[in-house]
């Protein structure tokens, strides 16, 4: 009867740590692709609207779409942002939303969505993730508002096949709130084998 009881319990505890596992979001390093490095380069125009310069990916479904970023099955992408000309606007947030149209994206990211995408300035080591409304504040990577804040990184995972609009606001020097604009772009995720979440 003990020999049951036992062999129940290590059962139980299998199937437990099987379905814990499951649920995991996944590692980094689990990809067999490659690391793509677009980079997006934005400015802001003299009548104070910010533009996105570079072409958008031929292989996005919205190819016509400013910079739309197309991130192929099994890679991931580490996308260089850069603000030219610099002088007096400076990177403030990135923003993350799911959705295949600007007018159904959805800004609640879940804890699998969150762990896609991690920004980060090239060689730091202060790595940010998105919060539950898919906002990356970005003033711990540049936290002197009156200096210039003109590239940051956003590594995209790619661990799910899914569709995200991006937003990036940029503000004048010395403040977070007065004049700010934004632009957002789309993002397309090929997936690298993750769950549909």
């Amino acid at each position: 009867m003990q020999n049951r009881n036992f062999l129940f319990l290590i059962f139980t505890l299998f199937c437990g740590l099987a379905l814990l596992t499951s649920c995991a979001p996944p590692q980094v390093g689990t990809t067999t692709g490659d690391l793509k490095t677009p980079i997006v380069k934005l400015h802001v125009s003299a009548s104070k609207k910010l533009h996105i310069t570079t072409s958008s990916s031929a292989k996005c479904k919205r190819s016509k779409d400013p910079n739309c970023i197309m991130v192929p099955h099994l890679d991931e992408a580490l996308i260089g942002f850069e603000l030219t000309p610099s002088s007096g606007w400076r990177f403030t947030e990135f923003k993350i939303c799911v959705g295949d149209a600007k007018d159904t994206q959805v800004c609640e990211l879940n804890e699998y969505q969150q762990v896609e995408f991690d920004a980060s300035l090239s060689g730091g080591t202060t790595i940010l993730q998105p919060n539950e409304f898919g906002v990356i504040d970005l003033k711990p990577l540049s936290p002197d508002l009156t200096k210039a804040f003109t590239s940051f990184n956003v590594l995209d995972h790619n661990w799910v096949k899914k569709d995200y609009f991006y937003s990036i606001k940029v503000c004048p020097i010395g403040t977070t709130t007065v004049d700010c604009i934004w632009t957002d772009p789309p993002i397309e995720n090929g997936g690298r084998g993750g769950r549909v979440r």
